[in-house]
């Protein structure tokens, strides 16, 4: 593999993987739309993940490993390496947007201002296939 730089996006510019093999063979059969993948996700341990978001931000040395390809009708940044982040990054954002109310996510958040570019600037490597 030659060498990859780091580059940075926002979090819309991303979507998680509806091939993910840890979503399950009956997943793939159902062909998902972005929220289903999501959901499925939900409930993957991504408080901590959360937590480390917000209290140290998302370090570049842990990039997403993206390709870039069409899902959903569109051309997206598809994350190959690194769902359970994204997905956790979506979590908190849904939360500090007030789209998400489970008590425990409220929690995460209590009391902390949502951090300046943590949704802006995503670090990923671009890949040039899966």
């Amino acid at each position: 593999m030659k060498q990859r730089k780091i580059e940075y996006t926002s979090l819309e510019e991303i979507a998680l993987d509806p091939r993910n093999p840890r979503l399950g063979r009956s997943a793939h059969r159902e062909n998902l739309a972005p929220d289903e993948v999501f959901n499925l996700m939900r409930d993957w341990s991504l408080e901590e993940l959360a937590t480390s978001f917000l209290e140290s931000g998302f370090w570049a040395h842990e990039a997403v490993l993206c390709v870039e390809e069409e899902v959903y009708g569109e051309d997206r940044l598809v994350v190959i390496e690194g769902n359970r982040r994204i997905a956790a990054l979506m979590r908190l954002k849904k939360t500090f947007d007030g789209d998400d109310t489970s008590k425990k996510w409220l929690e995460i958040i209590a009391g902390v201002d949502e951090p300046d570019d943590l949704f802006s600037q995503v670090p990923f490597i671009r890949l040039d296939d899966r």
